[in-house]
């Protein structure tokens, strides 16, 4: 971990990229969230889980030693 001493402040354009990088970290998913959910009745959150299921062998996971099963064709 680096010394509080030796940390060099940053400079006004680093500043002004993470304020707004920031800004998009908490709008974007809630914009998309809400995008989603107008058009299928289903969250990002969801939908990543889901994605995340069919990209696994015959659409399975092992989560607290049950398995999940993709029930879509």
């Amino acid at each position: 971990m680096a010394d509080a001493k030796t940390i060099k402040p940053l400079n006004r354009d680093e500043e002004a990229f993470l304020r707004a990088l920031g800004r998009v970290m908490s709008f974007l998913p809630r914009t998309v969230d809400a995008d989603m959910l107008e058009e299928q009745p289903i969250s990002s959150t969801e939908y990543m889980v889901l994605v995340h299921l069919s990209a696994r062998p015959r659409r399975c996971s092992v989560v607290s030693g049950f398995v999940v099963v993709d029930q879509m064709p």
